[in-house]
């Protein structure tokens, strides 16, 4: 492998992680094509798509990056509060600002009783789909 790639196990990995925090499997890009995000968490009470996300593995992240996440941890008035960072190009618009947070605070967003339904949720459907291709 050359320096710096990173192993095809151990992003795919790293993307299953994260799809299954959610109740949901990794897409395989091999049957969905190349258009399609890593992971789909569906919801059927919205009736589309809940979050489309995209992992990206690398070695390091940006100084800055990195360094704006610190500042926001360093600097959190109460325990309680979530930090995150909104972080844009100059001359930009604030619309195509990135919002980011350190995965611990993203999951404590879900308490494990959301976290319980939408696994439910994703295995109900998944059984239809299941009981849909049998009775073809």
């Amino acid at each position: 492998m050359a320096k710096g790639r990173t192993s095809r196990h151990t992003w795919k990995s790293f993307e299953r992680r994260v799809a299954r925090f959610f109740g949901f499997e990794r897409y395989s890009k091999d049957h969905l094509g190349d258009n399609v995000p890593d992971a789909v968490v569906f919801a059927r009470f919205i009736k589309s798509v809940w979050l489309d996300i995209e992992c990206k593995l690398h070695g390091s992240v940006s100084k800055e990056f990195s360094n704006a996440l610190d500042q926001v941890d360093t600097n959190l008035t109460d325990d309680a509060h979530i930090p995150m960072v909104v972080i844009k190009e100059k001359h930009q618009p604030d619309d195509n600002a990135i919002v980011a947070m350190r995965w611990k605070h993203f999951k404590s967003l879900f308490d494990e009783s959301f976290l319980r339904k939408m696994r439910r949720l994703m295995k109900e459907q998944q059984e239809s789909k299941k009981r849909g291709r049998r009775s073809l």
